[in-house]
C-alpha cells in the first residue's frame, strides 16, 4: 500500500466522523452526505488492498471509491448552491 494511501484512510475517516457529527449536531443535510462520501471512499480503498487489486482498484471497491467521490462532490454543490 502505498504511503498517501496510509495516510488518506485514517483522514477520510477522521473528516468522515466530523462531518457526519456536525451534520447530527447542527442539523445539516449536505454535511451528513459529505461524511458518508469520506466513509465510502476510505472503505473502498481499505477493500482494495485487501482485496490484492494492488494499485488499480477494480470492482466494488472502485464503484465505492468513485460513488464517494460523487457523493462528496454533490454535498459540496449542495452546500454552495443553498447557502
Amino acid at each position: 500500500m502505498p504511503w498517501i494511501d496510509r495516510l488518506f484512510i485514517p483522514l477520510a475517516l477522521l473528516l468522515g466522523v466530523t462531518r457526519v457529527h456536525d451534520g447530527l449536531v447542527n442539523g445539516v443535510a449536505w454535511s451528513l452526505a459529505a461524511g458518508a462520501g469520506f466513509f465510502l471512499y476510505a472503505a473502498g480503498k481499505l477493500g482494495q488492498y485487501l482485496s490484492g487489486d494492488g494499485a488499480r482498484p477494480s470492482g466494488k471497491a472502485l464503484i465505492m471509491q468513485v460513488a464517494g467521490g460523487g457523493l462528496w462532490l454533490a454535498s459540496m454543490i449542495w452546500r454552495l448552491t443553498n447557502n
